[in-house]
């Protein structure tokens, strides 16, 4: 069994509680310490934070393991408390290089699924070709 040395910062049930049977859809969105530059910077990468939403992004709850979790959960703690959007989380500027960056990181990632999605990368295809079409003159028949 391993040891951890980190804090935990948790607000709401967890994904236990929103269960199918508790009739809860949710998603969960996960970014990992290891990939935040601060966490970099002091050899802190272990942990992750986990964000339950709905399908339409409303905020369920936050559960944090890592470094500092216990002054990062604070941040969702408004944002539930406050009924912030993901998007303004999503959007919010952090300062650079800190540990807060995880909770953008997460936050980002709901809107990350669908800008990337396979449906996206389709139109933007057919809308860069049509471009490429519009913008090239069609040679003179002679």
């Amino acid at each position: 069994m391993a040891a951890y040395d980190y804090d935990l910062g948790i607000l709401g049930g967890g994904a236990a509680g929103l269960t199918a049977a508790a009739g809860v859809e949710y998603r969960t969105l996960e970014a990992p310490f290891r990939e935040v530059d601060r966490a970099l910077a002091e050899g802190e990468t272990e942990g992750k934070i986990k964000v339950l939403v709905t399908p339409s992004g409303r905020l369920l709850g936050c559960q944090i393991a890592g470094p500092h979790a216990g002054e990062l959960i604070h941040e969702w703690v408004a944002a539930i408390n406050g009924g912030v959007k993901l998007s303004t989380l999503a959007g919010a500027i952090h300062a650079y290089p800190t540990l807060a960056e995880i909770s953008k990181k997460a936050a980002g990632s709901y809107y990350s699924e669908k800008l990337f999605s396979d449906r996206t990368r389709r139109i933007l295809r057919f809308l860069f070709d049509l471009k490429g079409r519009a913008c090239t003159p069609e040679e003179a028949s002679g």
